[in-house]
């Protein structure tokens, strides 16, 4: 899980950030790739948080059903992760 995580956060710090000079196809390729990557580790580290943790990890008992919820909310918010994986592949045939 800790890979995961410092996967998404080495690419939401380098991925885009460092792209903002490019034009503005290179710039939109890399965004949608930092979304998926993102999107893919918090689902996974969701997922595997909860199993861990059992039927604790969904009560209200445990934070790790909240963050859990809010992780799958944020995955959806501003195109779904299988949206940008069609447009990041739409963009590398532009």
């Amino acid at each position: 899980m800790r890979m995961g995580y410092r996967c998404s956060w080495s690419i939401r710090q380098g991925g885009v950030t460092l792209r903002l000079n490019c034009d503005p196809v290179e710039r939109a390729r890399a965004s949608s790739a930092a979304k998926v990557t993102v999107a893919n580790a918090c689902r996974f580290v969701g997922q595997n948080a909860v199993q861990l943790h059992g039927d604790m990890g969904m009560m209200d008992e445990l934070a790790i059903g909240y963050y859990f919820l809010r992780a799958t909310l944020l995955e959806s918010e501003n195109g779904s992760a299988d949206w940008h994986l069609a447009r990041h592949a739409a963009l590398a045939e532009a």
